[in-house]
């Protein structure tokens, strides 16, 4: 009986020692320690899901918001892609004198730039400054608040604005956008109406 146990145990000692060697060689193969080999089917949890821009899972039923949802934290979270960058309107300053011009913005991000220029038959002003997008990812509507310094003819003068555009469609240029400024320079307050390329074509054809 003696006998017996100890056969089986050196059999069970014999394929324990050869299982140990194999996951050793594997591990070294493969450039792992082997105290630390594991298995890649353990990091899989069911199957993948796959969100859009506005964290809705793609190709899954409708469930309420608070079970599937893109996280917060999630990759395409960048405000690239749901907002535009680039910015063109019309602008028309009212004041003691009224003047007509444009308004440009970058805004590739959180942080971007403007500048305007509007003319009328006395002067021409100039404004710039940084722009900040208010709107995080998911947001309908693209709010930013901008400001700066006008000049015009040796005077300076400041203004503070906001803008509501429309979140990304194609491209980065965005067709629709609105902004409201007010300002003061010449010791004259101002206030001045920017309207995108399409919003500017709808109001001028009325006019007209």
């Amino acid at each position: 009986m003696k006998r017996i146990l100890f056969m089986a145990l050196l059999l069970m000692g014999g394929a324990l020692w050869a299982q140990t060697t194999d996951s050793v060689a594997v591990g070294r193969v493969l450039g792992d320690e082997p105290q630390v080999k594991r298995s890649r089917e353990l990091n899989v949890i069911g199957a993948p899901v796959y969100y859009d821009t506005l964290g809705n899972v793609i190709g899954g039923k409708t469930v309420p918001d608070s079970m599937y949802h893109r996280p917060k934290h999630h990759f395409h979270n960048r405000l690239e892609n749901d907002f535009c960058s680039v910015f063109l309107e019309g602008q028309a300053k009212l004041g003691r004198n009224m003047s007509l011009g444009a308004q440009m913005a970058w805004v590739p991000q959180r942080w971007g730039i403007y500048g305007s220029a509007c003319i009328n038959r006395d002067r021409c002003d100039f404004s710039v400054g940084p722009v900040l997008r208010l709107s995080d990812c998911g947001n309908w509507i693209d709010w930013q608040l901008y400001g700066g310094l006008s000049s015009s003819f040796f005077a300076l003068g400041a203004e503070v604005g906001v803008r509501m555009a429309a979140p990304k469609l194609w491209g980065d240029f965005c067709w629709t956008s609105f902004s409201l400024t007010v300002g003061r320079i010449h010791e004259a307050n101002y206030v001045a109406l920017g309207l995108s390329l399409t919003l500017t074509s709808m109001v001028a054809i009325t006019i007209w």
